[in-house]
């Protein structure tokens, strides 16, 4: 069975554009990812399915709904399409597709329709969703590594579907959402060419535990430690995996050693950054070897623009080969 991935994200820092932006796109597997002002068309299999799992839920716990079925579909519709537009604001919307084969299940309850079934346990949508997540995090890495401020990224939904006999749909639903008040930019000609050059770029590399820590760390919905946490894991991994790329000696050993190497490699005006690596090390010792302070101490954001900048000229550096 044919499975496909459907996520879509408020990239709160750029400002919607006039038109549907191209930032990746491959055949095998297909595989898109766009920057949209308004993702209705894009998403209408997926808010279907939503209105479909939510009228369900309405048929079991709820009074009866007014209408023809398809009048409560278009309803319920409408509703999530508004709570999408009021939690992005003014912001663009990230959208990322993924397909892939799956074998299929034999679901033991499935009710078919002319264009649509619903099935319960029909295909494993976990490996279906980590999937299509490793796609929209590396696509926000390298949309965070090109933006001078603090960035933010917000997952609006996500939904795992099969495709059967070219057009037939199975549904499997995912789905949530969050708000807040931003400062968005417009996306400029030369950051459109960033993102397509450095978008393939992360498609090759085996970055995943950092592109997926670094979205935990921008999630505004995470805990302060937690953020903190991830942000750091995500700063040493890639800082490891990094000096491996780029070929470290062998008596380059150590987080902060690797580092080092990794700033005078990449910039060598970049000696401030390493001596505040170095602050934000006794940072994550004291957290996690004897405990500190209230969490508004922990500079998290400092180690967020680590990560941004030397993702971003590291991606320069490999663009340049």
């Amino acid at each position: 069975m044919k499975v496909r991935y459907l996520g879509l994200y408020a990239a709160h820092s750029f400002a919607q554009p006039t038109e549907t932006l191209e930032i990746y796109r491959s055949d095998d597997p297909s595989t898109l990812a766009l920057l949209t002002p308004s993702p209705d068309e894009l998403m209408y299999l997926a808010d279907r399915g939503a209105a479909l799992a939510n009228l369900l839920l309405r048929g079991i716990f709820g009074p009866p709904c007014e209408g023809t079925p398809h009048e409560q579909i278009a309803k319920v519709v409408g509703d999530i399409r508004s709570e999408r537009r009021k939690n992005a604001g003014s912001s663009a919307f990230l959208f990322v597709l993924r397909e892939t084969q799956l074998e299929p299940a034999i679901a033991p309850t499935r009710r078919d329709f002319a264009d649509f079934s619903i099935a319960f346990g029909a295909f494993e949508k976990t490996e279906v969703l980590e999937v299509g997540r490793d796609v929209a995090e590396r696509m926000i890495a390298v949309m965070a590594s090109r933006i001078s401020d603090h960035p933010e990224f917000d997952r609006l939904s996500e939904t795992a579907f099969g495709i059967e006999n070219g057009d037939h749909i199975v549904y499997s639903f995912t789905m949530g959402g969050s708000a807040d008040l931003r400062v968005s930019r417009r996306i400029t000609s030369d950051q459109l060419q960033q993102f397509r050059r450095d978008s393939a770029l992360a498609m090759q590399l085996d970055l995943r535990n950092v592109f997926a820590l670094l979205q935990l760390a921008l999630d505004k919905r995470a805990e302060k430690v937690q953020a903190f946490v991830a942000a750091w894991s995500a700063l040493e991994i890639m800082t490891t995996e990094m000096s491996k790329h780029l070929s470290a000696p062998p008596t380059v050993e150590g987080v902060k050693t690797r580092f080092e190497f990794i700033v005078n490699t990449l910039d060598p005006m970049g000696g401030p950054d390493v001596l505040v690596f170095r602050e934000l090390y006794r940072v994550r010792n004291r957290l996690f070897h004897a405990g500190i302070g209230a969490p508004a101490d922990l500079p998290t954001r400092e180690i967020i623009r680590l990560i941004r900048t030397y993702l971003g000229k590291f991606f320069d550096r490999r663009g340049k080969r």
